[in-house]
Order: structure tokens, then C-alpha cells, then sequence
């Protein structure tokens, strides 16, 4: 296969992608969005593992390339890459292209995996992966292949560790690293599941690795059958622990005040949902949140136990 053959499949993979995706007519902007959001929803019920409790995010990384590419719908750059290497396995024999898919992680976010881009990378002639940006306003003085410039090429050597700077607007100038490298089947086999996703996705030291494979360890006793975490059941699982979290009460930009689990790790401060059993985390920042009050587990386990007792949680144990 020549390289003017492989971009040839890339442009008809390309033209497939960016087709517009039949919606019913004279829909507003929210209107599109609950359509968009209520086709993903009804394609991933009948999948194993996901049920009524399945939010968004588990939903667009569980959905198969397939489901994807009929649907006419994108709900990220995973779903992008993924329909890219669903499209090209359906082209003939003859005109099918090497691919794999690379996942790369924002530099701010190793610890916490919260940006990330997803892209698929064909092999050409040179015997080198070229990632593919297949969606997005891109940048317009961006490098270019010498050969191929109309093509949307990242000329970053795709490997694990590699720095790579991407070609949308939005990412411009920002260096990402690449976590993951992998084929289609062990993309879509694997990282459908948002957990795995995370744990991949994120570029950690072995002690954080250790610190998050803890806390998930109690995510899982305290989320199964119909048991869904909350504050007061991690606590009370913790038990005696050197992890250094703790509850904090914080308050967000409208006004509201909650409690959330919190972990400092290399000076920062993560909070994580206590409903999954994975450890999805959040960096706490001021302009995000203000510390009212902290609280040891073991204080807060005390704490509501005796509020319960004096009925002051209108009959539940938060």
C-alpha cells in the first residue's frame, strides 16, 4: 500500500466523519443536546455493566465504534477515534489502514486525569504512527507533513512518554503527554470502561498509584448491589488509616455547601464521588471552592453518628 493510498482512505474516513448526523428539524441548541443526550443513553441501556445509575462519561466511553458511526452523533475525542478505526475496519482489504489509538494527558492533570486527548494514528510509509486530529477548529499555521499539508497530521513521535502538542485551537501551545498507545480492539475492549480509563489516562508515581488502588479498594465495599456510598459510609470503612484524607466542608461559587472526601497528594488537594467504585479525582482550587472546616474521618464518623442519635438527619446516616 503506497502512501497516496493510505490518504486516500484517510479522506474517505475523514468525509464519513464529518457528515452531519440526521436530527429532526428546527431543534434549539438545549433541545439538540437532550436529543444528542437521550440517542447515547438509549443505545448504551442494553449494554452489560451499564444501568439506570450509569452517568454520562461511562456512557460515551462504553459506546462501541459501531453504535457510534450509525448513530451519526460524537460525544468526544474518544468517541472520534474510536468511529475513525470502526470506518476504516469496514473499508475493503485492500484499503484498510494500520492504526492505533493514542491517549495523551494535559500536564497539569497526570495526577488526576481530568484533560486529556484521544487520537488516532495511522502508519505510514516511513514506518511511523502520525496521530490524526479528525475534529475541531484546528490551528492555522500549525506544521505540516511535507508531503501530505492538507492532511491534519500531528508530526509528534507517538510513544509512550512523548511530549506531543496537538493542532486544535483550544490546545494550542499546551504540552500534553502520552500515557497510552494501544490498538482499536484493546481500546474499545479495555478503556470502555471509565475506570480503566482513568487508571490509564493518568501518569502517577507508585506511591499515588498505591494511595488511589486504597481508596478504591473501599469504594467497592461500600458500592454494591444497592448499597451506593456517601460520606459517613467511606468514613466508618476507612477505619484506622495513615492515608492523609480528610472531610472538608467547602462551599462553590452559588452558595453551596457540602462535605467531600478529600486527599492531598504532592501538595494538592483531590476530591473523588463516593457512588462508583473507581476514584475519579477533582483538584480543589479556590476559584472553585472555599474551606469552611475539616474534619478527621474518625471526627466525622463521631460527628454523625451523634447527630443521628439526636434526629438530626431526619432519619438517615449521611
Amino acid at each position: 500500500m503506497t502512501d497516496e493510498q493510505r490518504i486516500k482512505s484517510i479522506k474517505k474516513i475523514l468525509e464519513r466523519l464529518n457528515q452531519k448526523p440526521n436530527v429532526p428539524a428546527g431543534l434549539s441548541k438545549e433541545e439538540y443536546e437532550k436529543y444528542k443526550r437521550d440517542v447515547l443513553f438509549n443505545i448504551t441501556d442494553k449494554y452489560p455493566g451499564i444501568n439506570e445509575n450509569s452517568n454520562e462519561h461511562e456512557r460515551f466511553f462504553a459506546i462501541t465504534g459501531k453504535d457510534i458511526v450509525e448513530s451519526g452523533f460524537q460525544w468526544s475525542c474518544g468517541t472520534l477515534a474510536k468511529a475513525f478505526c470502526y470506518l476504516n475496519s469496514q473499508l475493503p482489504k485492500s484499503e484498510r489502514l494500520d492504526v492505533k489509538i493514542m491517549i495523551s494527558t494535559h500536564h497539569d492533570h497526570f495526577i488526576d486525569s481530568m484533560a486529556n486527548h484521544t487520537l488516532p494514528c495511522v502508519k505510514m510509509g516511513d514506518g511511523k504512527y502520525y496521530a490524526i486530529e479528525p475534529g475541531g477548529k484546528l490551528i492555522e499555521n500549525r506544521p505540516r507533513h511535507p508531503k501530505f499539508p492538507d492532511i491534519p497530521f500531528i508530526l509528534s513521535d507517538i510513544a509512550v512518554g512523548k511530549t506531543i502538542y496537538h493542532i486544535k485551537e483550544r490546545t494550542a501551545g499546551i504540552p500534553y503527554k502520552i500515557a497510552a498507545v494501544m490498538s482499536y480492539h484493546d481500546y474499545e475492549k479495555n478503556m470502555s470502561d471509565f475506570g480503566n480509563f482513568l487508571r490509564t489516562a493518568s501518569i502517577r508515581d507508585k506511591r499515588t498509584k498505591t494511595i488511589v488502588a486504597a481508596i478504591e479498594t473501599i469504594l467497592k465495599q461500600i458500592n454494591h448491589g444497592n448499597s451506593v456510598g456517601n460520606p459517613y459510609a467511606f468514613c466508618k470503612a476507612l477505619g484506622y488509616t495513615r492515608l492523609p484524607i480528610k472531610v472538608m466542608f467547602v462551599k462553590d461559587k452559588s452558595g453551596n455547601q457540602t462535605a467531600k472526601i478529600t486527599i492531598k497528594i504532592k501538595n494538592d488537594l483531590y476530591f473523588f464521588g463516593l457512588h462508583n467504585k473507581y476514584c475519579f479525582l477533582h483538584k480543589i482550587t479556590p476559584d472553585e471552592y472555599t474551606i469552611i472546616s475539616e474534619q478527621t474521618p474518625a471526627q466525622y464518623v463521631k460527628q454523625t453518628e451523634s447527630n443521628y442519635a439526636k434526629g438530626k438527619t431526619n432519619g438517615k446516616v449521611l
